[in-house]
């Protein structure tokens, strides 16, 4: 096999409870959808090599397949359908202190114009992490890396694109006190706020009865950024100490309105985790018969 240089699989290996042998790795870089992967592991002072193939980016090893107080070099390759192979980066491991250590929970992340603002509980035995980051504009993005001070439990990233969306993880700092294996979380997406508005793409006003009306409105929005929802607010203009606020969740970008032959405003706004975008208004003129 030959070395893929561009090809950093973060190949890390783990025993889990049942002293099985966990191994994931990121899959290898414009690769066809079907690709299968070949692990090595070589034991120390042990001549023969064991292998598995997967066609996923991961693999549990059975407890009877190990040598649980013996190094192992572990790496993985990549097999291609015309014959040749290529291989990432060794790791070394000993499964006798490969336990996965206790990660940070209850990671929350959210995005204030250009910064992150990332908040995490401390586990039971505290230590150093590290957080990473990248913008969501493609896979190829590559990941900036920050260190936390020990004990810390938040951070805030500035200078950040506030147009961006930003995927977030979060992981311990491995050293030799520890005796086992940090691994990243898992990816955090953190979306930047909606900056556009709604836009009316289709409306049709039908009449449905004396003094009554039906108004279909259909938008479309030019961001996707994670959208949760839209908020709809209907207002009679002018107001009345008798009309009650009327808003409206959706998941659909549409809404049906039975109105009466008043004067209306129509509010409609999209909202995401990092809040609510500007609105599109509508109206809806008065009816006067003719």
């Amino acid at each position: 096999c030959f070395h893929l240089p561009d090809w950093d699989n973060e190949l890390v290996c783990y025993k889990d409870l049942s002293e099985d042998l966990t191994c994931t790795w990121l899959p290898v870089p414009s690769a066809p959808n079907t690709v299968n992967y070949t692990i090595y592991l070589k034991w120390n002072k042990i001549r023969k090599l064991f292998q598995r193939n997967t066609s996923l980016p991961s693999i549990t090893i059975e407890r009877k397949n190990l040598y649980i107080e013996r190094f192992a070099y572990i790496w993985v390759a990549v097999n291609y359908a015309h014959g040749s192979c290529a291989k990432g980066k060794n790791i070394s491991v000993l499964p006798s202190k490969a336990g996965k250590c206790l990660a940070p929970s209850n990671i929350n992340a959210h995005q204030i114009t250009n910064q992150l603002v990332i908040k995490w509980d401390l586990p039971t035995t505290p230590t150093s992490y590290e957080l990473r980051y990248r913008e969501t504009l493609t896979e190829s993005t590559r990941w900036t890396l920050v260190s936390t001070s020990s004990n810390a439990a938040n951070i805030t990233i500035s200078h950040l694109n506030a147009m961006s969306s930003y995927i977030v993880q979060l992981r311990c700092i491995a050293n030799d006190d520890l005796n086992c294996v940090c691994i990243w979380s898992k990816e955090i997406l953190v979306p930047h706020k909606l900056m556009n508005e709604p836009r009316i793409s289709y409306n049709v006003t039908t009449q449905i009865s004396p003094g009554r009306r039906s108004v279909l409105l259909k938008w479309k929005v030019t961001e996707n950024e994670n959208i949760l929802g839209y908020f709809v607010n209907v207002e009679r203009i002018p107001k009345s100490c008798s009309d009650s606020p009327n808003r409206t969740f959706l998941k659909d970008r549409k809404i049906l309105l039975n109105l009466s032959m008043a004067y209306y405003r129509v509010h409609i706004s999209a909202y995401n985790e990092a809040g609510e975008s500007p609105q599109a208004i509508y109206v809806v003129p008065e009816f006067s018969a003719t």
